[in-house]
């Protein structure tokens, strides 16, 4: 399996969890530092601040509702 379809299953398995972006990359031998997996991640997933769920880039809404760190749709109409 190449480099990049291991960074895709990495986005797939963390994908609607709170899953370790470490334990996970551990389990497909990439490196959770490496750039090239962190910028992959981000462009697809993001981890939620306030609930830890990896949560799709278009549910991001930080900037909508004037917080620091990267928040899920859901828990930024909470805040």
């Amino acid at each position: 399996m190449t480099k990049e379809e291991r960074i895709e299953k990495l986005i797939e398995s963390l994908r609607g969890t709170c899953d370790s972006m470490t334990t996970k990359a551990e389990d497909l031998d990439l490196d959770d530092l490496d750039e090239a997996v962190t910028g992959a991640v981000d462009e697809a997933i993001f981890c939620c601040a306030s609930c830890g769920w990896w949560c799709e880039q278009d549910e991001e809404a930080s900037e909508e509702y004037d917080l620091d760190e990267w928040t899920c749709r859901d828990c930024a109409s909470l805040e």
